[in-house]
């Protein structure tokens, strides 16, 4: 068979993978788990309300949050619905990294940086996770594949006042997209500047006008988000090892930070790449390729991951996996391109090697797939059972203790199980003085009968013991448990009691 033809066919079926894996996973509607239930039970309230509220742990892009209260006014507030968005997105960011492979890759191997990316862990997480990362993904992708339809082109004054409106537009769905938006703007000023094109420049100052004019809005707009972080200092702690040590006081720290936030959260947990060495080689060689045929491009593609770093320098953006998944299609693309390079070598010295490189690459996203069938694939907080549980077994006169971490998941689904109309008691957070919990314990004395939730568990480390643990260990102490229900990272039982000291 033509080896066009088999490529085709190659390129069709992982894209129709693909979409088979992110709606099979969709489909699975998982419980919400913290992250997601914080967020969506911000969505119902004033769009000020929620900006005020929400800080740099809980942060999304105020368009994105805007979207998602006009999907669920028209189609209600559910999982489905919350979690469509990003689904639509990773559908879209496949189809125009389809469509940037297409324009500049050989057909042999556009199925490659498609597969890759359609079998990344966290891309099939995030689309189908109400969170704004797969959006990120779809933006950064949108904004690369059409900026690269102005390389080679004249900038009309037109043309530069439609590009500059949808950049200073998008900056509101996306995080990210400044950095985007950075490629496409120094990959036009090496064009004109080589060019030496006056009126282009001209009207390239116009759109930089326009971007800079909404970033310094949205700048303000988030500045109270900015100040809780730079003021949180728990939050400062956690944030803190995903920044690049700039400048870098030892050789230690360069080769930590390139170990552990550029292999390992890039390349083995954004991309999907393990081992990472092959995958990072051939995407050395794309890139070469890429620069040595069109330099425009190049800048346009590399200069949002090192804008990305720059800013991360800065403590302005952290270099972990979720931050940096929109740029993990631009990775597949320059590992699409090596392959054809290799491919296009006829020694057989280099088909051996690029055999080798190949089963590198897709070893783990193949292995991947008896994981993305049985959806054993997603950090999960399956509480919807627990509380399913609770609803059957509660009586008139019992409580509930809702555990801290379980508190966003416990007040979204409360309604939907009935359970809001018992007496409950919203945990407090003492991950330092776990006394603190008997206290907030005893304030539902009286009760004879409670049941307590948990989910989103705190460890510690140092005691060796989960913040659950120690609870019950107490209420051991002081009373009978009867029955209960286990999920995954969450339970429920209910504790009886004579008094509670």
């Amino acid at each position: 068979m033509d080896t066009k033809i088999v490529a085709k066919l190659l390129t069709i079926s992982t894209i129709c993978f693909g979409i088979f894996i992110l709606t099979s996973e969709y489909l699975y509607n998982r419980s919400l788990w913290f992250d997601e239930a914080h967020l969506a039970l911000f969505i119902n309230a004033p769009i000020r309300e929620i900006y005020q509220t929400l800080g740099y742990d809980q942060s999304a892009p105020l368009g994105f949050i805007v979207l998602a209260k006009l999907i669920v006014g028209l189609f209600g507030n559910s999982e489905y619905v919350l979690r469509s968005i990003p689904l639509v997105s990773c559908f879209l960011a496949i189809f125009l990294l389809y469509k940037l492979l297409t324009k500049y890759i050989a057909q042999e191997f556009i199925f490659l940086g498609l597969f890759q990316l359609v079998t990344s862990i966290i891309v099939v997480r995030y689309a189908t996770e109400f969170k704004q990362y797969s959006s990120d993904m779809a933006v950064a992708l949108f904004l690369l594949t059409w900026g690269s339809s102005f390389l080679g082109q004249k900038l009309i004054f037109f043309r530069a006042l439609k590009l500059g409106f949808v950049g200073a537009s998008i900056l509101w769905f996306s995080f990210p997209a400044i950095f985007s938006l950075g490629g496409i703007g120094l990959a036009l000023c090496a064009q004109f500047w080589r060019n030496k094109s006056r009126n282009e420049m001209r009207n390239l100052l116009v759109i930089f006008c326009f971007w800079i004019l909404s970033f310094v809005i949205l700048y303000m707009v988030s500045s109270r988000q900015i100040e809780q972080t730079a003021q949180d200092s728990v939050l400062a702690s956690y944030w803190r090892p995903t920044f690049m040590p700039f400048p870098p006081h030892t050789i230690h720290e360069v080769f930590w930070f390139i170990q552990n936030c550029l292999i390992k959260e890039v390349f083995v947990y954004a991309v999907g790449l393990r081992p990472p060495a092959g995958g990072i080689i051939v995407c050395i060689i794309g890139g070469c390729s890429i620069f040595k045929k069109d330099k425009q491009l190049f800048i346009l593609l590399c200069a949002p991951f090192l804008l990305a770093l720059i800013a991360s320098g800065f403590h302005r953006y952290p270099i972990i996996a979720r931050s940096v998944l929109f740029y993990a299609p631009i990775i597949c693309f320059f590992i699409a391109e090596g392959m054809v390079v290799l491919w296009n070598r006829p020694q057989f010295w280099v088909r051996m090697i690029q055999g080798l490189l190949l089963i590198s690459i897709l070893w783990h996203p193949i292995k991947n797939i008896p994981r993305l069938l049985a959806h054993d694939i997603i950090y999960i907080e399956e509480i919807k059972p627990v509380l399913r549980y609770v609803q059957e077994h509660i009586q008139k006169d019992d409580a509930i203790y809702v555990y801290c971490g379980a508190i966003y998941a416990f007040q979204y689904y409360s309604h939907s199980f009935g359970l809001d109309h018992y007496r409950y008691k919203l945990g407090i957070r003492a991950q330092y003085n776990w006394q603190e919990y008997i206290k907030d314990i005893a304030s539902l004395k009286g009760f004879r009968r409670i049941w307590f939730v948990f989910s989103h568990i705190t460890f510690d480390e140092k005691r060796g013991i989960g913040e659950d643990e120690y609870i019950l260990s107490y209420l051991d102490s002081i009373g009978v448990q009867h029955g209960g229900r286990d999920s995954y990272n969450a339970f429920g039982c209910l504790y009886e009691f004579k008094k509670i000291p």
